[in-house]
């Protein structure tokens, strides 16, 4: 009779709880095949690596927070970033230093970046569009212009010394990350 009640309670605890435990399984599984897994190196990279991400999901938090939903913010990433790669080729191609590029760049990145959130903020606002159909559109329209602006082709070729973003005064991005997701409402 006990162990018949025994048996829902493991499901119940693994139905709550199948995310954390999956982790912990990629954990132990990744430990023992890989080396160097808890090397302070990888976690580094990883925390690198995923702090463009990790921004995104903090900021598509807030939104979904207050009831909304916004499908565009990875369309509009790409936008930013060949827009942003773009005028960096072009302005080294003219001849302009790699640092001029790179904060010419990086300013009409966030100049590329905030038009969509204003239109998509209009929309939903001031217009009572549905969140899911505005940001919809906008994944639309930046996947599009996106591709139009590439020609459907990698816009990576910038600055070539990106060394350089190293060694300007600004912090490391995995701090902004937890600080972030730290003062955000989920945290």
């Amino acid at each position: 009779m006990h162990s018949q009640a025994v048996g829902p309670k493991i499901l119940a605890f693994v139905g709550e709880k199948w995310a954390s435990i999956f982790l912990l399984i990629l954990v132990v599984v990744f430990s023992m095949v890989g080396k160097n897994f808890f090397a302070v190196k990888n976690f580094s990279n990883i925390l690198y690596f995923a702090t463009t991400y990790a921004l995104l999901a903090v900021g598509e938090t807030f939104v979904i927070v207050t009831g909304g939903i916004d499908l565009s913010v990875g369309f509009v990433m790409g936008f930013v970033g060949v827009t942003a790669s773009i005028v960096m080729r072009d302005m080294l191609a003219a001849g302009n230093s790699q640092t001029v590029c790179m904060i010419v760049g990086t300013l009409v990145g966030l100049a590329a970046g905030v038009l969509p959130g204003l239109i998509n903020g209009y929309l939903v606002a001031r217009l009572r569009v549905p969140p899911f159909i505005a940001t919809l559109g906008m994944y639309g329209v930046a996947n599009g212009l996106a591709l139009n602006l590439s020609q459907g082709f990698p816009a990576a070729s910038g600055p070539g010394d990106r060394q350089q973003l190293r060694r300007l005064p600004a912090p490391r991005p995995g701090i902004h990350v937890l600080r972030t997701a730290a003062e955000s409402p989920a945290g």
